[in-house]
């Protein structure tokens, strides 16, 4: 019996938001995997959960003009929620959105009728698909179709051998002209869906200067708004992973947003009243990933706002606390920092020195660091100190999806 297409995206998103994984990730990588690599037709079937995500994928490349767009970007962002590669469906669907790279027209189906979380998550699945290329290229090496580089230009290798450059370039246009006409300059889209949206831009290393434009402004009214309504209930609260990750996305293309960290700075300084801001407190707010994108973007901008890098170096390394490895991964709940989080920590602190002047600094890293803050065995041996204050419950870590 034919599945109709809500039936096969609700399956396949059902799966994904469940964390079931296929079996089979690497069934349906063409491009980067040779045959020898990848399961047989017989293996995939044996499979329920990867012969479930073939089913969806062939009957949406067979028919796409029968799937409504919510339909569409559940199927894709089911794919890449489970880590699960698929080019020749992503570049059928981006055919089917946008026509052929080789018609300057917007010759296909367009995105004007997907909602702004449909574009979040359309964009996010395709930026998602890159992500995964350059994984299984560090995993299976040699074994690969290609050489690739390292770094986020294997995201791009990989995306345009998926896709191609100009089919990419002109779906992520018509992404962008969707989110600015349709969505009012980003005004009905959630912080998130925005976040989402200009982090795949930034993946992919697509720059469109009016769409960040709006995406800096819209960000920036928003915390504003946000001060505003803590006058009346200081419980108002944005996201930490939507600010960090939406200025670590302008930051990737170089687009400096004027006036955005000085904002950012008065809502923090807000949020942590100095007499009480803590590596803990933090901690609630920021992971030592959202905080090290801080960092690393405000070193790309040139702009030191003194009270939003006390946050991230008390919050990466507990600067002005207490600078105790056990101590912040006891906040964090994590295994201390990794090789990011120094590289961005020591670009801030070279640029700091280079711009404001060695003498001039007020900022340092800390005795040890990095060694010291890299032992993963020292949040097992925090538990054993009694003077930890708190317990882990007590540290909420916001999630995103995206």
């Amino acid at each position: 019996e034919k599945f109709k297409p809500q039936e096969l995206s609700n399956t396949l998103w059902a799966l994904a938001t469940a964390g079931v994984t296929p079996t089979h990730l690497n069934a349906f990588d063409i491009k980067l995997l040779p045959d020898d690599v990848r399961p047989t037709i017989e293996d995939i079937e044996n499979d329920p959960v990867t012969a479930c995500f073939m089913a969806g994928a062939d009957e949406l490349m067979r028919r796409p003009e029968e799937f409504k767009t919510q339909e569409i970007k559940d199927t894709l962002w089911s794919f890449s929620k489970v880590g699960l590669r698929h080019p020749e469906l992503f570049r059928t669907v981006a055919e089917h959105l946008v026509g052929k790279d080789d018609d300057p027209r917007m010759s296909g189906r367009g995105m004007r009728n997907f909602n702004a979380q449909g574009v979040s998550n359309l964009s996010y699945a395709f930026a998602r698909q890159a992500q995964l290329g350059a994984e299984n290229f560090r995993k299976y090496g040699k074994k690969s179709r290609i050489p690739l580089a390292g770094g986020r230009l294997a995201y791009y290798m990989v995306s345009f051998l998926d896709i191609g450059e100009g089919l990419l370039r002109k779906l992520f246009l018509e992404i962008a002209g969707t989110a600015l006409e349709v969505h009012d300059d980003l005004s009905k889209f959630s912080t998130q869906d925005m976040a989402n949206t200009v982090w795949a831009f930034a993946i992919l290393g697509l720059k469109h200067d009016t769409f960040l434009t709006a995406v800096s402004e819209t960000l920036q009214k928003r915390i504003e708004r946000c001060l505003y309504a803590r006058r009346k209930n200081p419980q108002a609260q944005l996201q930490g992973q939507e600010i960090a990750n939406t200025i670590w996305a302008l930051g990737s293309l170089n687009f400096t947003p004027g006036g955005l960290l000085s904002t950012v700075e008065a809502y923090l300084t807000d949020v942590f009243k100095r007499d009480e801001m803590t590596t803990h407190k933090i901690a609630g707010i920021f992971t030592r990933q959202e905080l090290s994108n801080l960092a690393w973007a405000i070193a790309v901008f040139g702009e030191y706002p003194e009270k939003l890098i006390d946050v991230v170096y008390m919050g990466v390394l507990g600067v002005g606390d207490k600078p105790d490895p056990y101590y912040v991964q006891k906040c964090h709940g994590d295994d201390g920092i990794d090789q990011t989080h120094i590289n961005s920590l020591l670009y801030l602190q070279v640029m700091l020195d280079l711009d404001v002047g060695r003498d001039r600094n007020p900022f340092s890293l800390p005795d040890g660091f990095p060694v010291a803050w890299t032992d993963k065995l020292a949040y097992s041996a925090s538990k054993d100190h009694s003077s930890s204050s708190f317990s882990s419950d007590d540290n909420s870590m916001m999630n995103n999806d995206g």
